[in-house]
Order: structure tokens, then C-alpha cells, then sequence
């Protein structure tokens, strides 16, 4: 037995091992008027790495150009992002995108058509157990047929116990809108691949196609929700490329689910032919439409079990100096409310800040 064990050997496998560092293109050329087109550039990691923080692509040099000679430089933002100023193309030329990074390698995108985009019409949703949300939408020139959605959710949710104070300088004093941690606001963002096409229909209708599942009792519907859906027409190259990264990322795991495919994008490398260059770029107009649902709209009980908090409450005295002097040693603890007559109830910082969460305090722009 001990021989057996020691004929034992860990397999890696050559990806494992391998020292890929593909470069990545997120975004897509936005061809409504007075538009800014957007990219993020960054490196792909191999499968082996711990690592999780985002290798950026920095000091790249970026731009559009058309068939018809005209060009647009794309400014860095930081982090990998680069956008243009609010451009107006020609919406019967065909664009490309021109990367060159800071080591000098360069690339290029195919030439790709503007396809029009048609507006969403709608944004409904259902419950049945849990919520569902749908988009709604149809282009009656019957020239989109190949559609891909992205999303935002953003929800509001409280702190598990309420409090008028905070702590500012070692002074506890009342708190207002600006610094408040009993209401919060979090946000997500798409993280599976939604198509949807109408090349099998005799109308080029999508109709009640699913973009988001809510489980009950989800936190998110505890006060209220909202969901901005944002809409692109694609090719039907765009939309053979994104199924392929659908069926590799969502559709894989089982005996009977198709195997992983090869991912070519239309982006290549002018420097080292057949290198991988993984991204698709796109040129259409991005649709969105936003809906709110309330908890009070559901109609039915939904009670979540957001994570919960031990939230021991001490009673300890003011200090002498004054009641609004902070000086209690365990920094994970908070004030939560003054006692009449004396003495302070405390408990932990988490059971009443909302932002310790991840969340913000401050109310979107866009909240109604």
C-alpha cells in the first residue's frame, strides 16, 4: 500500500502551465447621434491563477475608423477604459476599431456594418413563486433578428437596526441624508449572456423574453427594485459569437449539454497572425428602458432573510465630559441610542451601518 501511494503524481494540464496573456475588448461602437462609444481593454488570466483582480490593458492607443478614411481617437479613462467623445458616424459606413498597446503590438477589428437598432417597448414582469422579468420589442422593417440584452439591478435595502447617530471625530452627532446608514442602495450587473432572435418567425417580434429571475423572498424586492435593460441589434456573425460564449459559459457541466467550442471574435492581431484576440465589436445603437417594482406591489407576503448580524446591545455610561464624547475601546462597536436619564446603548457597527454591505448611502440619480 505504501508503494501504491507513492507512485502517486498530481496532473496539470498544459493550460495549467501555459502563459497566455490574450487581449480582451469589451464594448461596441454606438452609432446613435452625439454618441460616446466605450472599450475596456484588458489581459485574460490563465486557469491556474489565484489571482482575481483585473490585469487592465494601460497606455493603449485607441480608435474608430471607417471605410470611408474618417477616424475617431478614444481617450483613456483609467482601468483599462477607453471612450470617445460624443461622435455623430455615418450610419451608412462601416467602422473598426484600431488597438495599439503600449509594447508596441497592434490590432484590428473587421470592418462591421451599423445595424439598426428598434427601441424596447416594453419592460414587464411576473410572479409566480419567484419574479421574472421581460423585455418586449419589435422592428418593423424586419432587419434587426439577432438581439443580445445586458441589465442593471439596483435595489434598496436597510440596515438591520436603526440609528439617528454617527460618529464623526470621536463626537457622536446626528446624522443627515448625506451621511445616513440606515437606508442603502446596491447595484449588479449582468452576468450571463441574453440572446434572443426571430430568424425561424414570420415577424421580427420578441415577446416576453426573459432577462432576469428574481427567487422569492429575494432581498432585492424587500423595498424596492429596479432593473434598467439595455438592448443591441447584432449581426448574425456577432450573434453566432456571443451563442458560442453562452453555450461554453452557461450551457456546459452535464453528459448531454454540447461540448465547448473554439471562440473567434472578429478583432486579430496585425504582429502575430493567429494569435487569439478574444472580443466582438459591434456597431449599433444601444436601447434601454428602466422599471421599478415596490414590495407592496408583489401582493403577496415576501419576506427575505437578508444576512443576519449577532447584534449584541450593551448599556455602558456617558462620558463625563460630555454625552457626545465617543471613546469606547472596540472599535466594532457603535452608538445606537441614548437612555433617559443616563447611559448609552451600543452594539455592533454592522447591525447599523448599511454600507459595511457594499452598498452606498446616497440616493441614485435615478431613483423615484
Amino acid at each position: 500500500m505504501l508503494a501504491l501511494g507513492g507512485c502517486k503524481r498530481a496532473y496539470e494540464p498544459a493550460v495549467f502551465r501555459s502563459d497566455n496573456n490574450y487581449l480582451v475588448v469589451d464594448g461596441f461602437i454606438n452609432i446613435a447621434p452625439g454618441a460616446v462609444s466605450s472599450f475596456i481593454l484588458s489581459r485574460t488570466t490563465n486557469v491556474g491563477d489565484s489571482a482575481t483582480i483585473n490585469h487592465a490593458e494601460l497606455h493603449a492607443a485607441m480608435s474608430i475608423r471607417g471605410a470611408r478614411g474618417s477616424s475617431y481617437t478614444l481617450a483613456e479613462k483609467g482601468n483599462g477604459v477607453y471612450s470617445s467623445a460624443p461622435i455623430s458616424l455615418d450610419n451608412s459606413d462601416q467602422y473598426k476599431v484600431f488597438i495599439q498597446t503600449s509594447d508596441g503590438d497592434t490590432y484590428e477589428s473587421d470592418l462591421a456594418p451599423c445595424k439598426q437598432n428598434p427601441p424596447i417597448d416594453s419592460i414587464t414582469w411576473k410572479l409566480d413563486n419567484s419574479v421574472t422579468v421581460y423585455v418586449n420589442t419589435h422592428d418593423p422593417t424586419g432587419q434587426a433578428v439577432y438581439y443580445r440584452w445586458s441589465y442593471e439591478d439596483t435595489w434598496e435595502y436597510h440596515s438591520q437596526l436603526t440609528t439617528p447617530w454617527i460618529v464623526i471625530g470621536g463626537i457622536i452627532t446626528g446624522s443627515d441624508s448625506s451621511n445616513q446608514t440606515t437606508i442603502c442602495w446596491q447595484s449588479n450587473h449582468t452576468s450571463e449572456v441574453l440572446l434572443g432572435t426571430t430568424a425561424a418567425l414570420s415577424q421580427d417580434i420578441i415577446y416576453q423574453q426573459p432577462v432576469k429571475i428574481i427567487p422569492h423572498d429575494d432581498e432585492r424586492i424587500d423595498y424596492k427594485y429596479s432593473i434598467l435593460v439595455k438592448q443591441y441589434a447584432l449581426t448574425q456573425e456577432a450573434y453566432n459569437y456571443w451563442q458560442i460564449i453562452q453555450k461554453n459559459t452557461q450551457q456546459t457541466g452535464t453528459l448531454f449539454d454540447l461540448l465547448p467550442s473554439q471562440l473567434e471574435g472578429n478583432i486579430h492581431s496585425l504582429k502575430f497572425s493567429g494569435e487569439p484576440v478574444i472580443g466582438y465589436i459591434s456597431a449599433t445603437v444601444e436601447q434601454q428602458k428602466r422599471i421599478f417594482i415596490t414590495h407592496t406591489s408583489l401582493g403577496v407576503q415576501w419576506q427575505s432573510n437578508p444576512p443576519g448580524y449577532s447584534c449584541p446591545i450593551l448599556n455602558i455610561p456617558r462620558d463625563p465630559r460630555g454625552f457626545e464624547y465617543w471613546t469606547y475601546p472596540d472599535s466594532s462597536f457603535a452608538p445606537y441610542y441614548f437612555v433617559t436619564g443616563d447611559g448609552i446603548m451600543i452594539t455592533k457597527k454592522n447591525c447599523l451601518d448599511c454600507t459595511l454591505r457594499g452598498g452606498i448611502n446616497h440616493q441614485p440619480p435615478f431613483w423615484q
